[in-house]
Protein backbone atom coordinates (compact mmCIF):
# COMPACT_ATOMS: atom_id res chain seq x y z
CA UNK A 1 0.00 0.00 0.00
CA UNK A 2 2.80 2.41 0.51
CA UNK A 3 4.32 1.48 -2.30
CA UNK A 4 1.79 2.06 -4.18
CA UNK A 5 0.92 6.06 -2.77
CA UNK A 6 4.79 6.56 -3.15
CA UNK A 7 4.37 5.83 -7.10
CA UNK A 8 1.46 7.60 -6.79
CA UNK A 9 3.12 10.23 -5.61
CA UNK A 10 6.02 9.91 -8.44
CA UNK A 11 3.77 10.20 -11.20
CA UNK A 12 2.14 13.20 -9.88
CA UNK A 13 5.18 15.21 -9.40
CA UNK A 14 6.05 14.07 -13.11
CA UNK A 15 2.99 15.42 -14.04
CA UNK A 16 3.67 19.04 -12.35
CA UNK A 17 7.14 19.15 -13.58
CA UNK A 18 5.61 18.21 -16.98
CA UNK A 19 3.11 20.95 -16.77
CA UNK A 20 5.52 23.28 -15.35
CA UNK A 21 7.85 22.82 -18.58
CA UNK A 22 4.88 23.37 -21.23
CA UNK A 23 3.71 26.22 -19.48
CA UNK A 24 7.20 27.10 -19.54
CA UNK A 25 7.39 26.60 -23.28
CA UNK A 26 3.96 28.06 -24.19
CA UNK A 27 5.12 31.64 -22.14
CA UNK A 28 8.72 31.59 -23.61
CA UNK A 29 6.87 30.75 -27.61
CA UNK A 30 3.17 30.07 -28.06
CA UNK A 31 1.58 33.13 -26.12
CA UNK A 32 4.56 35.81 -27.78
CA UNK A 33 3.22 34.30 -30.82
CA UNK A 34 -0.65 34.57 -30.33
CA UNK A 35 0.11 38.02 -28.81
CA UNK A 36 1.86 39.04 -32.46
CA UNK A 37 -0.66 37.26 -34.46
CA UNK A 38 -3.43 39.48 -32.39
CA UNK A 39 -1.67 42.51 -32.58
CA UNK A 40 -0.97 41.72 -36.18
CA UNK A 41 -4.66 41.50 -36.99
CA UNK A 42 -5.09 44.85 -35.05
CA UNK A 43 -2.97 46.17 -37.35
CA UNK A 44 -4.28 44.67 -40.10
CA UNK A 45 -7.77 45.71 -39.10
CA UNK A 46 -6.51 49.85 -39.33
CA UNK A 47 -6.61 49.16 -43.24
CA UNK A 48 -9.64 48.33 -45.23
CA UNK A 49 -7.61 45.54 -46.54
CA UNK A 50 -7.55 44.15 -43.27
CA UNK A 51 -11.11 43.77 -42.77
CA UNK A 52 -11.67 41.67 -46.29
CA UNK A 53 -12.83 38.77 -45.59
CA UNK A 54 -10.67 37.01 -48.20
CA UNK A 55 -8.55 37.86 -51.70
CA UNK A 56 -9.09 36.33 -55.19
CA UNK A 57 -6.97 36.07 -58.50
CA UNK A 58 -8.30 35.66 -61.98
CA UNK A 59 -6.24 34.64 -64.63
CA UNK A 60 -6.81 34.96 -68.17
CA UNK A 61 -4.89 37.06 -71.10
CA UNK A 62 -5.09 40.57 -72.78
CA UNK A 63 -8.43 39.37 -74.72
CA UNK A 64 -10.70 42.20 -75.24
CA UNK A 65 -13.41 39.83 -73.86
CA UNK A 66 -11.69 40.05 -70.12
CA UNK A 67 -11.24 43.83 -70.21
CA UNK A 68 -14.40 43.92 -67.42
CA UNK A 69 -12.07 41.86 -65.34
CA UNK A 70 -9.27 43.77 -65.42
CA UNK A 71 -11.90 47.08 -64.98
CA UNK A 72 -11.36 49.14 -62.03
CA UNK A 73 -15.09 48.91 -61.90
CA UNK A 74 -14.91 44.73 -61.09
CA UNK A 75 -12.39 46.06 -58.36
CA UNK A 76 -14.86 48.65 -56.55
CA UNK A 77 -17.97 46.34 -56.73
CA UNK A 78 -15.57 42.98 -55.19
CA UNK A 79 -14.40 45.56 -52.39
CA UNK A 80 -17.59 46.84 -51.33
CA UNK A 81 -18.31 42.59 -50.88
CA UNK A 82 -15.87 42.60 -48.88
CA UNK A 83 -13.28 40.56 -51.55
CA UNK A 84 -9.62 41.50 -52.46
CA UNK A 85 -8.75 41.03 -56.02
CA UNK A 86 -5.80 40.52 -58.48
CA UNK A 87 -6.09 39.46 -62.26
CA UNK A 88 -2.96 37.96 -63.41
CA UNK A 89 -2.52 37.71 -67.14
CA UNK A 90 -1.55 34.04 -68.19
CA UNK A 91 -1.70 33.73 -72.13
CA UNK A 92 -0.33 30.13 -71.65
CA UNK A 93 -3.44 28.12 -71.23
CA UNK A 94 -1.60 25.37 -69.97
CA UNK A 95 0.11 27.13 -67.35
CA UNK A 96 -3.52 28.94 -66.70
CA UNK A 97 -5.39 25.82 -65.98
CA UNK A 98 -2.19 24.29 -64.01
CA UNK A 99 -2.58 27.35 -61.66
CA UNK A 100 -6.45 26.54 -61.56
CA UNK A 101 -5.58 22.98 -60.45
CA UNK A 102 -2.55 24.59 -57.58
CA UNK A 103 -4.87 27.19 -55.95
CA UNK A 104 -2.55 29.50 -57.59
CA UNK A 105 -5.88 31.02 -58.94
CA UNK A 106 -9.48 30.87 -58.15
CA UNK A 107 -11.06 31.89 -61.33
CA UNK A 108 -9.72 31.40 -65.27
CA UNK A 109 -11.34 33.16 -68.35
CA UNK A 110 -10.77 30.95 -71.45
CA UNK A 111 -12.59 29.85 -74.35
CA UNK A 112 -14.85 26.28 -74.10
CA UNK A 113 -12.32 24.98 -76.67
CA UNK A 114 -9.16 25.80 -74.83
CA UNK A 115 -10.41 24.20 -71.86
CA UNK A 116 -11.45 21.10 -72.87
CA UNK A 117 -8.04 20.78 -74.84
CA UNK A 118 -5.64 21.88 -72.31
CA UNK A 119 -7.08 20.77 -68.73
CA UNK A 120 -7.82 17.10 -69.99
CA UNK A 121 -4.91 15.74 -68.15
CA UNK A 122 -5.18 18.02 -65.37
CA UNK A 123 -9.05 16.24 -64.75
CA UNK A 124 -11.06 19.78 -65.03
CA UNK A 125 -9.86 21.41 -62.16
CA UNK A 126 -12.71 23.50 -62.37
CA UNK A 127 -16.51 24.61 -63.27
CA UNK A 128 -18.04 26.62 -66.21
CA UNK A 129 -20.47 29.31 -63.92
CA UNK A 130 -21.12 31.03 -66.71
CA UNK A 131 -20.77 33.11 -70.21
CA UNK A 132 -18.34 35.84 -70.38
CA UNK A 133 -18.90 36.67 -74.18
CA UNK A 134 -18.92 35.84 -77.70
CA UNK A 135 -16.89 36.08 -81.01
CA UNK A 136 -19.56 38.45 -83.33
CA UNK A 137 -17.04 39.18 -86.00
CA UNK A 138 -14.08 39.55 -83.63
CA UNK A 139 -12.66 36.35 -85.19
CA UNK A 140 -12.69 35.57 -89.50
CA UNK A 141 -10.57 33.79 -92.38
CA UNK A 142 -9.22 36.34 -94.78
CA UNK A 143 -7.63 35.43 -98.14
CA UNK A 144 -6.14 36.65 -101.23
CA UNK A 145 -7.90 37.29 -104.57
CA UNK A 146 -7.44 33.94 -106.02
CA UNK A 147 -9.65 32.24 -103.09
CA UNK A 148 -13.29 33.24 -103.44
CA UNK A 149 -15.18 30.67 -101.39
CA UNK A 150 -14.13 28.04 -98.54
CA UNK A 151 -14.07 25.91 -101.12
CA UNK A 152 -10.81 27.18 -102.55
CA UNK A 153 -9.41 26.63 -99.48
CA UNK A 154 -8.46 22.98 -100.75
CA UNK A 155 -5.09 22.36 -100.43
CA UNK A 156 -4.27 26.03 -100.05
CA UNK A 157 -1.61 27.49 -96.81
CA UNK A 158 -3.45 28.78 -94.26
CA UNK A 159 -1.64 30.72 -91.41
CA UNK A 160 -3.25 30.82 -87.85
CA UNK A 161 -2.04 31.49 -84.58
CA UNK A 162 -1.76 28.04 -82.34
CA UNK A 163 -3.37 27.22 -79.65
CA UNK A 164 -6.01 29.91 -79.75
CA UNK A 165 -9.57 30.62 -81.06
CA UNK A 166 -8.53 31.44 -84.16
CA UNK A 167 -7.27 27.51 -84.40
CA UNK A 168 -10.37 26.58 -82.92
CA UNK A 169 -12.14 28.90 -86.07
CA UNK A 170 -10.39 26.84 -88.68
CA UNK A 171 -10.76 23.70 -87.41
CA UNK A 172 -14.82 24.07 -87.39
CA UNK A 173 -15.11 25.78 -90.78
CA UNK A 174 -13.06 22.98 -92.23
CA UNK A 175 -15.34 20.00 -90.03
CA UNK A 176 -18.73 22.01 -91.65
CA UNK A 177 -17.91 22.33 -94.66
CA UNK A 178 -16.69 19.86 -97.88
CA UNK A 179 -12.47 20.61 -97.48
CA UNK A 180 -11.11 17.69 -97.79
CA UNK A 181 -7.58 19.58 -96.16
CA UNK A 182 -5.30 22.24 -96.28
CA UNK A 183 -1.68 23.13 -95.59
CA UNK A 184 -1.78 24.67 -92.09
CA UNK A 185 1.06 27.50 -90.99
CA UNK A 186 0.81 27.72 -87.63
CA UNK A 187 1.99 30.60 -85.87
CA UNK A 188 3.74 30.65 -82.46
CA UNK A 189 4.80 34.61 -82.22
CA UNK A 190 3.30 38.12 -83.37
CA UNK A 191 -0.06 36.09 -83.23
CA UNK A 192 -3.21 37.33 -85.60
CA UNK A 193 -0.93 40.71 -87.12
CA UNK A 194 2.19 37.69 -88.04
CA UNK A 195 -0.61 35.91 -89.18
CA UNK A 196 -1.58 38.62 -91.52
CA UNK A 197 1.73 39.49 -92.92
CA UNK A 198 2.20 35.81 -94.01
CA UNK A 199 -0.63 36.77 -96.23
CA UNK A 200 0.42 39.88 -97.42
CA UNK A 201 3.73 38.21 -97.95
CA UNK A 202 2.12 35.64 -100.40
CA UNK A 203 4.02 33.28 -98.10
CA UNK A 204 -0.10 31.84 -97.58
CA UNK A 205 -3.22 32.36 -99.80
CA UNK A 206 -5.14 32.47 -96.12
CA UNK A 207 -5.12 33.79 -92.71
CA UNK A 208 -7.34 33.08 -89.88
CA UNK A 209 -6.49 36.91 -87.57
CA UNK A 210 -8.65 38.85 -85.38
CA UNK A 211 -9.30 42.76 -85.07
CA UNK A 212 -7.64 44.88 -85.91
CA UNK A 213 -6.31 42.71 -88.83
CA UNK A 214 -9.76 41.55 -90.12
CA UNK A 215 -10.57 45.54 -90.91
CA UNK A 216 -6.98 46.30 -92.19
CA UNK A 217 -7.44 42.53 -94.21
CA UNK A 218 -10.75 44.20 -95.81
CA UNK A 219 -9.56 47.67 -96.02
CA UNK A 220 -6.74 46.05 -98.08
CA UNK A 221 -8.83 44.19 -100.49
CA UNK A 222 -8.28 41.02 -99.50
CA UNK A 223 -11.32 38.38 -99.68
CA UNK A 224 -13.67 38.16 -96.28
CA UNK A 225 -14.07 34.48 -96.33
CA UNK A 226 -16.24 33.84 -93.19
CA UNK A 227 -16.22 35.48 -89.94
CA UNK A 228 -17.66 35.17 -86.49
CA UNK A 229 -20.25 37.45 -87.22
CA UNK A 230 -22.05 35.31 -89.55
CA UNK A 231 -21.58 32.20 -87.43
CA UNK A 232 -23.15 31.41 -83.79
CA UNK A 233 -21.79 29.03 -81.18
CA UNK A 234 -18.48 28.52 -82.19
CA UNK A 235 -15.79 30.51 -80.09
CA UNK A 236 -17.48 31.07 -76.51
CA UNK A 237 -15.57 32.55 -73.90
CA UNK A 238 -16.70 31.46 -70.11
CA UNK A 239 -15.62 32.28 -66.63
CA UNK A 240 -14.22 29.15 -65.11
CA UNK A 241 -13.88 28.37 -61.44
CA UNK A 242 -11.84 26.43 -59.25
CA UNK A 243 -13.20 23.08 -58.05
CA UNK A 244 -11.59 23.90 -54.71
CA UNK A 245 -13.34 27.27 -54.03
CA UNK A 246 -16.80 26.16 -54.95
CA UNK A 247 -16.67 23.62 -52.43
CA UNK A 248 -15.03 25.55 -49.47
CA UNK A 249 -16.74 29.24 -50.21
CA UNK A 250 -19.06 28.84 -52.29
CA UNK A 251 -20.06 32.53 -51.26
CA UNK A 252 -17.60 34.20 -52.12
CA UNK A 253 -17.57 32.43 -55.74
CA UNK A 254 -21.80 34.09 -55.71
CA UNK A 255 -20.23 37.64 -54.56
CA UNK A 256 -17.79 37.71 -57.65
CA UNK A 257 -20.38 36.52 -59.45
CA UNK A 258 -23.07 38.95 -58.85
CA UNK A 259 -20.23 41.65 -58.80
CA UNK A 260 -19.17 40.54 -62.52
CA UNK A 261 -22.88 40.97 -64.02
CA UNK A 262 -23.54 44.70 -62.11
CA UNK A 263 -19.82 45.44 -63.75
CA UNK A 264 -21.26 44.48 -67.41
CA UNK A 265 -24.67 45.73 -66.53
CA UNK A 266 -23.11 49.38 -65.76
CA UNK A 267 -20.88 49.20 -68.98
CA UNK A 268 -23.77 48.07 -71.09
CA UNK A 269 -25.99 50.82 -70.39
CA UNK A 270 -23.01 53.67 -71.29
CA UNK A 271 -21.78 52.68 -74.43
CA UNK A 272 -19.24 55.67 -75.04
CA UNK A 273 -17.94 55.03 -71.51
CA UNK A 274 -17.37 51.58 -72.84
CA UNK A 275 -15.47 52.58 -75.79
CA UNK A 276 -13.53 54.57 -73.86
CA UNK A 277 -12.54 52.15 -71.59
CA UNK A 278 -11.83 49.70 -73.82
CA UNK A 279 -8.89 51.88 -75.60
CA UNK A 280 -7.31 52.26 -72.33
CA UNK A 281 -7.66 48.57 -71.91
CA UNK A 282 -6.20 47.78 -75.33
CA UNK A 283 -3.95 50.68 -75.69
CA UNK A 284 -5.92 51.89 -79.20
CA UNK A 285 -7.78 54.82 -80.86
CA UNK A 286 -11.70 55.40 -80.06
CA UNK A 287 -12.28 53.77 -83.60
CA UNK A 288 -10.37 50.54 -83.04
CA UNK A 289 -12.05 50.47 -79.79
CA UNK A 290 -15.34 50.56 -81.29
CA UNK A 291 -14.20 47.96 -83.87
CA UNK A 292 -13.50 45.96 -81.36
CA UNK A 293 -16.91 46.15 -78.81
CA UNK A 294 -18.39 45.33 -82.39
CA UNK A 295 -16.90 42.12 -82.77
CA UNK A 296 -18.08 40.88 -79.22
CA UNK A 297 -21.15 39.87 -78.05
CA UNK A 298 -21.36 40.17 -74.00
CA UNK A 299 -23.32 38.08 -72.88
CA UNK A 300 -25.39 39.18 -69.73
CA UNK A 301 -27.09 37.96 -66.54
CA UNK A 302 -30.29 37.45 -68.95
CA UNK A 303 -28.97 35.76 -71.92
CA UNK A 304 -27.04 33.60 -69.65
CA UNK A 305 -30.75 32.53 -68.00
CA UNK A 306 -32.09 31.95 -70.78
CA UNK A 307 -30.25 31.19 -73.21
CA UNK A 308 -27.56 28.96 -72.06
CA UNK A 309 -28.03 27.81 -69.04
CA UNK A 310 -32.01 26.56 -68.55
CA UNK A 311 -32.88 29.33 -66.00
CA UNK A 312 -36.37 30.42 -66.17
CA UNK A 313 -39.80 29.66 -68.39
CA UNK A 314 -39.38 28.46 -71.79
CA UNK A 315 -35.26 28.66 -71.42
CA UNK A 316 -32.68 26.99 -73.76
CA UNK A 317 -29.76 25.15 -72.24
CA UNK A 318 -27.35 25.77 -75.07
CA UNK A 319 -24.04 25.20 -73.07
CA UNK A 320 -23.81 21.11 -72.67
CA UNK A 321 -24.78 21.08 -76.76
CA UNK A 322 -21.83 23.69 -77.49
CA UNK A 323 -19.39 21.77 -75.29
CA UNK A 324 -19.96 18.47 -77.06
CA UNK A 325 -19.85 19.93 -80.26
CA UNK A 326 -16.60 21.65 -79.53
CA UNK A 327 -15.42 17.87 -78.54
CA UNK A 328 -17.21 15.91 -81.92
CA UNK A 329 -14.59 19.03 -83.93
CA UNK A 330 -11.46 18.42 -81.85
CA UNK A 331 -12.41 14.52 -82.43
CA UNK A 332 -12.59 14.96 -85.98
CA UNK A 333 -9.48 16.67 -86.11
CA UNK A 334 -7.60 13.94 -84.07
CA UNK A 335 -6.80 16.75 -81.12
CA UNK A 336 -8.61 14.44 -78.18
CA UNK A 337 -8.73 10.80 -79.30
CA UNK A 338 -12.13 10.13 -77.01
CA UNK A 339 -14.44 11.98 -75.73
CA UNK A 340 -13.50 13.21 -71.90
CA UNK A 341 -16.93 13.17 -70.42
CA UNK A 342 -18.59 10.20 -71.90
CA UNK A 343 -18.24 7.94 -68.22
CA UNK A 344 -18.94 11.13 -66.13
CA UNK A 345 -21.70 12.07 -64.39
CA UNK A 346 -24.28 14.73 -66.42
CA UNK A 347 -21.53 13.84 -69.41
CA UNK A 348 -20.83 17.71 -70.13
CA UNK A 349 -22.88 18.59 -67.03
CA UNK A 350 -19.62 17.56 -65.02
CA UNK A 351 -17.92 20.81 -65.76
CA UNK A 352 -21.03 23.25 -65.52
CA UNK A 353 -22.10 24.67 -62.62
CA UNK A 354 -25.16 27.00 -62.84
CA UNK A 355 -26.06 27.11 -59.06
CA UNK A 356 -24.91 30.53 -58.74
CA UNK A 357 -26.56 32.00 -61.96
CA UNK A 358 -29.66 30.34 -60.64
CA UNK A 359 -29.45 32.59 -57.07
CA UNK A 360 -29.47 35.51 -59.23
CA UNK A 361 -31.82 37.44 -61.06
CA UNK A 362 -31.25 40.22 -63.86
CA UNK A 363 -31.74 42.66 -60.68
CA UNK A 364 -30.03 40.97 -57.95
CA UNK A 365 -26.46 42.73 -59.18
CA UNK A 366 -24.90 44.62 -56.27
CA UNK A 367 -25.50 48.78 -56.33
CA UNK A 368 -22.38 50.53 -56.79
CA UNK A 369 -22.16 53.47 -54.41
CA UNK A 370 -22.63 57.10 -55.65
CA UNK A 371 -23.36 55.51 -59.18
CA UNK A 372 -27.54 56.37 -60.39
CA UNK A 373 -28.86 53.99 -62.03
CA UNK A 374 -29.96 54.48 -65.97
CA UNK A 375 -32.45 53.24 -67.02
CA UNK A 376 -33.40 51.18 -70.60
CA UNK A 377 -35.15 49.39 -72.19
CA UNK A 378 -34.49 45.21 -72.02
CA UNK A 379 -32.96 43.93 -75.34
CA UNK A 380 -34.87 40.91 -76.46
CA UNK A 381 -32.69 37.68 -75.79
CA UNK A 382 -32.36 36.35 -79.65
CA UNK A 383 -33.36 37.48 -82.83
CA UNK A 384 -33.75 35.59 -85.41
CA UNK A 385 -33.34 37.23 -89.15
CA UNK A 386 -35.86 37.18 -91.69
CA UNK A 387 -35.22 36.37 -95.50
CA UNK A 388 -36.67 37.98 -98.12
CA UNK A 389 -37.60 35.40 -101.11
CA UNK A 390 -34.94 35.43 -103.87
CA UNK A 391 -35.74 33.52 -107.16
CA UNK A 392 -33.23 31.00 -108.37
CA UNK A 393 -32.25 33.42 -111.09
CA UNK A 394 -31.09 35.96 -108.88
CA UNK A 395 -28.86 33.55 -106.21
CA UNK A 396 -25.49 34.32 -108.64
CA UNK A 397 -26.05 38.18 -109.00
CA UNK A 398 -27.20 38.80 -105.56
CA UNK A 399 -25.18 36.74 -103.28
CA UNK A 400 -21.70 35.49 -102.59
CA UNK A 401 -21.05 31.92 -102.78
CA UNK A 402 -19.58 30.51 -99.03
CA UNK A 403 -18.88 27.11 -99.82
CA UNK A 404 -20.20 23.60 -99.87
CA UNK A 405 -20.80 22.37 -96.59
CA UNK A 406 -20.14 18.70 -95.30
CA UNK A 407 -23.07 16.23 -95.63
CA UNK A 408 -23.11 12.51 -95.88
CA UNK A 409 -24.57 10.96 -98.87
CA UNK A 410 -28.50 11.23 -99.33
CA UNK A 411 -29.80 8.21 -101.43
CA UNK A 412 -32.96 7.80 -103.26
CA UNK A 413 -34.54 4.67 -104.77
CA UNK A 414 -34.55 4.44 -108.24
CA UNK A 415 -36.79 7.05 -109.96
CA UNK A 416 -38.36 8.44 -106.18
CA UNK A 417 -37.68 11.36 -104.66
CA UNK A 418 -38.88 10.23 -101.07
CA UNK A 419 -36.44 10.39 -98.21
CA UNK A 420 -35.64 6.95 -96.40
CA UNK A 421 -35.15 6.87 -92.94
CA UNK A 422 -31.15 7.00 -93.15
CA UNK A 423 -31.84 10.28 -95.56
CA UNK A 424 -33.95 12.11 -92.91
CA UNK A 425 -31.02 11.11 -90.41
CA UNK A 426 -28.23 13.09 -92.80
CA UNK A 427 -30.82 15.98 -92.87
CA UNK A 428 -31.69 16.04 -89.34
CA UNK A 429 -27.79 16.20 -88.58
CA UNK A 430 -27.11 18.81 -91.39
CA UNK A 431 -30.18 20.73 -89.75
CA UNK A 432 -27.93 21.21 -86.23
CA UNK A 433 -25.00 22.20 -88.50
CA UNK A 434 -27.27 25.14 -90.16
CA UNK A 435 -27.88 26.42 -86.82
CA UNK A 436 -24.17 27.67 -86.45
CA UNK A 437 -24.90 29.94 -89.38
CA UNK A 438 -28.06 31.99 -88.94
CA UNK A 439 -26.91 34.63 -91.91
CA UNK A 440 -26.28 32.48 -94.84
CA UNK A 441 -28.57 31.52 -97.38
CA UNK A 442 -29.12 27.49 -98.18
CA UNK A 443 -28.78 26.24 -101.95
CA UNK A 444 -30.03 22.98 -102.71
CA UNK A 445 -28.38 21.53 -106.16
CA UNK A 446 -30.22 18.79 -107.27
CA UNK A 447 -28.63 15.67 -109.45
CA UNK A 448 -29.16 12.79 -111.21
CA UNK A 449 -27.56 9.90 -112.72
CA UNK A 450 -26.97 9.82 -116.31
CA UNK A 451 -29.32 7.68 -117.30
CA UNK A 452 -32.48 7.93 -119.29
CA UNK A 453 -34.50 10.84 -120.45
CA UNK A 454 -32.83 14.41 -119.77
CA UNK A 455 -35.95 16.13 -119.16
CA UNK A 456 -37.49 13.14 -116.69
CA UNK A 457 -33.78 13.44 -114.93
CA UNK A 458 -33.83 17.21 -114.71
CA UNK A 459 -37.69 16.82 -113.33
CA UNK A 460 -36.59 14.35 -110.68
CA UNK A 461 -33.59 16.12 -109.22
CA UNK A 462 -35.83 19.08 -108.73
CA UNK A 463 -38.49 16.70 -107.01
CA UNK A 464 -34.98 15.49 -104.63
CA UNK A 465 -33.63 19.10 -103.76
CA UNK A 466 -37.46 19.93 -103.16
CA UNK A 467 -38.26 16.86 -100.71
CA UNK A 468 -35.03 18.11 -98.41
CA UNK A 469 -36.18 21.87 -98.64
CA UNK A 470 -39.81 21.08 -97.62
CA UNK A 471 -38.58 18.66 -94.93
CA UNK A 472 -35.90 20.87 -93.46
CA UNK A 473 -39.14 23.63 -93.24
CA UNK A 474 -41.59 21.36 -91.97
CA UNK A 475 -39.06 19.70 -89.22
CA UNK A 476 -36.45 22.12 -88.24
CA UNK A 477 -38.81 25.60 -88.48
CA UNK A 478 -36.00 26.66 -91.72
CA UNK A 479 -37.68 29.65 -92.90
CA UNK A 480 -38.82 29.05 -96.47
CA UNK A 481 -37.56 32.20 -97.89
CA UNK A 482 -33.80 31.02 -96.88
CA UNK A 483 -33.94 28.10 -99.50
CA UNK A 484 -33.63 27.85 -103.00
CA UNK A 485 -33.19 24.28 -105.27
CA UNK A 486 -31.40 24.44 -108.06
CA UNK A 487 -32.39 21.44 -110.18
CA UNK A 488 -29.06 20.32 -112.62
CA UNK A 489 -30.21 17.03 -113.86
CA UNK A 490 -27.86 14.66 -115.46
CA UNK A 491 -25.48 17.57 -117.17
CA UNK A 492 -22.88 17.71 -114.60
CA UNK A 493 -21.66 14.19 -114.10
CA UNK A 494 -19.10 13.32 -111.35
CA UNK A 495 -15.64 11.95 -113.06
CA UNK A 496 -15.42 8.57 -112.88
CA UNK A 497 -13.46 6.82 -110.31
CA UNK A 498 -10.69 4.15 -110.89
CA UNK A 499 -12.23 0.79 -110.38
CA UNK A 500 -15.43 2.31 -109.44
CA UNK A 501 -18.18 0.29 -110.34
CA UNK A 502 -20.67 1.57 -112.92
CA UNK A 503 -23.36 0.87 -110.35
CA UNK A 504 -21.68 2.69 -108.01
CA UNK A 505 -20.66 6.03 -109.46
CA UNK A 506 -24.38 6.34 -110.97
CA UNK A 507 -25.36 6.07 -107.08
CA UNK A 508 -22.84 8.78 -106.42
CA UNK A 509 -23.75 11.34 -109.13
CA UNK A 510 -27.54 10.76 -107.72
CA UNK A 511 -26.34 13.78 -105.24
CA UNK A 512 -27.50 16.71 -103.84
CA UNK A 513 -24.97 19.38 -102.78
CA UNK A 514 -25.77 22.10 -99.88
CA UNK A 515 -24.17 25.29 -100.41
CA UNK A 516 -24.11 28.00 -98.02
CA UNK A 517 -24.10 31.82 -99.50
CA UNK A 518 -24.53 35.22 -98.24
CA UNK A 519 -26.47 38.63 -99.69
CA UNK A 520 -24.47 41.02 -101.66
Amino acid sequence: MAEQKLALGRIFMVLVILIAVIGGLAYKYVIPELQENQQAKKYDQASSGGRFETNVTVAGDPWSGYSLFRSDRFRTVLSQLQIGYRYDTQEDLEKRFQGLADGKYDFVVATIDGYTLNAINLNYPGVIIFLVDESNGGDSIVASAKIQALDDLENARVSYSAGFPSEHLLDVTLTHFDILGVRREPVNEGLSEKSYQMLQQGRVEAAVVWEPETSRAIQDGYTLLTSTKDSDDIIIDVCIASRQIVMENPEVVHKVTRAYFRTLDYYQKRESEFVQYLARDGGVNQSVAQNIMNGIDFVDLRENHHLWFGIGQNATDKIAKVIEDTISVQQFHDKLMTDPFANKPGRAYWIVNKDFLSQLTPNAAPQIKGMPEKKVAPTPVETKRKFARMKAEEIESKTRRIGEMRVDPIYFGSGSAKLSRQSRLVVDKFAETLLHYPNYRLVLHGYSSPTGSSQINMDLSRKRAGSIARYLVQEHSVQGSRINTVAHGDREPLERNQNETYADWLERNQRTEFVLVKDR
